[in-house]
């Protein structure tokens, strides 16, 4: 049977039963007297006609101090320790007695333990020893094993939500090796804990398409009622984030994070192309090259020729013969000579050009009537333009990998 703590009393005095017990189905008996008997919610044992062929050995209880009725809770409670259930009579001797089950199951208590650290306790029908566990492992309630108990560590399951915390733990009592793989996750840390690993506010970048729990992304959207569902982020988000009590957040595809100097935080700002202005552009020359020559043939008889050498600001180089105009004709200095012949005149082109001069060489004569002039510009002013560049903006984005930008909420 199952272990019953029994109660005892000592000189208990012998008396005699006041009323027949039946063999079986008998639940109360009377007694003359009961004086230093055990009473109360633990039974004890009592003998019933000791010495005689009819000695039972039943178990009972008594409820107050004065009672001398006595309770059997049932038939399997009678004929312990040896004897059988039988019927008394009336005036049958009887007293609170030591048996031999109260001393085997105390040696058997004593007997369960064997070694240091063990433990033992009350299994279904008998005790149940359980050897010291392994070192840094705690005593777990364990219904399957055969003593109910089983050593182990304590994991996540098994710890009540916030009951761990600050002042709980010692000053370095606790490190890496004290905590079993996993068992410690954020659930079970103190809100505290957590907003001081990641304080509101806290900007991180994430390959994911969407924000962590707790996270809002920074993608321009608008969270409404933001004041008081996330009280700590408000709290320091700038006020130009705010609208009533709705938080715009910024949206920062296409940007990077820059570190506040002069700018206000939260602001954003640059651009990714730029248009390069003329002021912009460093001091610089350009070396511009004019030189050429100039040939002029004129195949016909025998003439001679004028030239012009030198060439002023708006004048034209011009060739004519003697058999055509007087040698004497002459333009007077800075004449547009277009102006003044025309080009039907000298048989070519009449035509403008900057200052500059030319050195004439050769003769002219019935067997060689050409004449060349060559020469390069010495006095060329004027602008190269911009050299047809579209001016059109520079992409300055940086190399760089596409992530979302999160902000931590809470």
């Amino acid at each position: 049977m199952a272990k019953t703590r029994r109660s005892y009393t000592g000189a208990s005095v012998s008396t005699t039963t006041s009323s027949a017990i039946a063999a079986s189905g008998t639940t109360t008996f009377t007694v003359s007297a009961a004086t230093n008997w055990p009473y109360g919610a633990d039974p004890f044992y009592v003998v019933l006609s000791p010495g005689t062929a009819s000695e039972e050995k039943v178990l009972v209880s008594r409820t107050n101090t004065g009672d001398t009725t006595l309770n059997i809770s049932s038939d399997a409670v009678r004929g312990l320790d040896g004897t059988s259930a039988v019927s008394h009579d009336s005036g049958a001797t009887v007293y609170p007695v030591f048996t031999a089950v109260d001393a085997d199951e105390a040696n058997e208590l004593a007997s369960m333990w064997e070694a240091k650290g063990d433990i033992v306790s009350h299994g279904a029908s008998t005790f149940a020893r359980l050897a010291v566990g392994s070192d840094d492992t705690v005593l777990i309630a364990d219904a399957s094993a055969s003593s109910g108990l089983a050593w182990g560590q304590v994991g996540t399951a098994n710890l009540a939500t916030d009951a761990v915390t600050n002042a709980k733990i010692a000053n370095g009592a606790v490190n890496a090796a004290e905590l079993a793989a996993n068992a410690v996750t954020e659930a079970k840390l103190d809100s505290a804990v957590v907003s001081k690993l990641l304080p509101a506010g806290t900007i991180a970048a994430t390959i994911k398409s969407s924000a962590d729990t707790g996270w809002l992304l920074l993608d321009g959207s608008t969270v409404a009622s933001a004041e008081t569902t996330y009280p700590a982020l408000w709290a320091v988000v700038p006020v130009s984030w705010q609208s009533g009590s709705s938080l715009v957040l910024p949206n920062m595809a296409n940007k990077m994070l820059f570190g506040q100097s002069t700018t206000t935080l939260g602001a954003t700002g640059g651009a990714n192309s730029k248009t390069i202005a003329e002021a912009n552009l460093p001091t610089h020359t350009h070396t511009i090259n004019h030189g050429h020559a100039h040939t002029i043939t004129a195949d016909q008889a025998a003439h001679s020729h004028t030239i012009s050498v030198t060439v002023n600001s708006n004048t034209t180089l011009f060739v004519y013969n003697t058999e055509n105009y007087n040698t004497t004709d002459y333009i007077a200095t800075d004449t547009n000579i277009a102006s003044y012949y025309s080009a039907s005149d000298f048989g070519m082109a009449v035509a403008n050009v900057s200052s500059h001069s030319h050195t004439a060489s050769g003769s002219a004569t019935s067997t060689d009537p050409t004449i060349t002039v060559s020469g390069g510009v010495t006095n060329h002013s004027g602008s190269s333009g911009n050299g047809g560049f579209a001016n059109s903006a520079l992409d300055v984005t940086n190399a760089h990998l596409a992530v979302n930008f999160q902000i931590k909420a809470h």
